[in-house]
Parts: C-alpha cells; sequence; structure tokens
C-alpha cells in the first residue's frame, strides 16, 4: 500500500545526497528485522540536543505538520529549507522501507522524551536512505 510522507530538511540536517537518494550520515549494518540492536541508536536520534550520525531518516505522516515544522525553522532563521514529498510502499522491507517512531520505540522500550513527543506522533523514520524513485518532489521554503 502506498503512503505518502514528508521530511523537512534544512542546513543542519545530518543527511545528504548521492546517486542513490537522501542517505543517513551513518550507514551501519542494521536492518528492521533486527530490532534489539536499533534500540541504542534509535535512543541517539531521539536526543535532539545530540550531535551523533544517525542510521535514521525522519520524516512526517502527515504534510501539514510537516510544513508546519519547515516554516518554523524558517523562521528561525535556518537556510535551504525544504520539504521533500516521498510516496512509500507500506509493505517493504529492504531499502526504502520505514517504521512509526512510536510504535517502534514502544517495541524497543525506549522512552520519547517530552520535548520530542509531540513530534513524534506523526513522525516515521527510514533506515539509511531514501531511495530517489519514491521521492516524488522537493518544495523550497
Amino acid at each position: 500500500m502506498a503512503v505518502a510522507l514528508w521530511r523537512v530538511e534544512d542546513e543542519y540536517s545530518q543527511t545528504y545526497s548521492d546517486k542513490h537518494g537522501i542517505r543517513a550520515a551513518w550507514k551501519s549494518g542494521l536492518n528492521f528485522n533486527r530490532p534489539k540492536y536499533l534500540r541504542g541508536p534509535l535512543e541517539k536520534h531521539l536526543n535532539w540536543g545530540s550531535w551523533e550520525r544517525s542510521p535514521f531518516i525522519s520524516a512526517y505522516s502527515k504534510k501539514d505538520v510537516a510544513y508546519c515544522e519547515a516554516r518554523r525553522r524558517k523562521r528561525q532563521g535556518r537556510h535551504n529549507v525544504k520539504v521533500v514529498e516521498i510516496v512509500a510502499d507500506t509493505r517493504k522491507h529492504g531499502i526504502g522501507a520505514f517504521r512509526k517512531i512510536r510504535k517502534l520505540a514502544e517495541l524497543l522500550d525506549v522512552d520519547i522524551r517530552d520535548g520530542a513527543w509531540h513530534n513524534s506522533e506523526h513522525e516515521c523514520i527510514f533506515l539509511h536512505c531514501i531511495p530517489w524513485h519514491i521521492i516524488k518532489g522537493v518544495n523550497y521554503i
């Protein structure tokens, strides 16, 4: 089943783009089929004060939430703010697979801090890469 997601990026995003798509800062040997190894990296990903590289790439499941976040970043004076539209397949398990962050956190017994709780309601995470073929557009704010 196809699902629309939106990723917000700016000058401080830890991701980069290459011939494969949007890449996470840390390419690890992790995968969603071995969840016990995801606990530590997920805890670090949810710590917004950490600049430690993450294997995860966040996106929102609600368009209005993503654009609200993008406008907030722009008001803060951030540069290169953009919203990337993604259409992903919920049945996918390899590259391009994603999970709802609250469900994954619950499965791994990871607490989502108060500061991140609100955003996590509509947050999904990809592991390692969002491939170009599921990226449908980019809108600069």
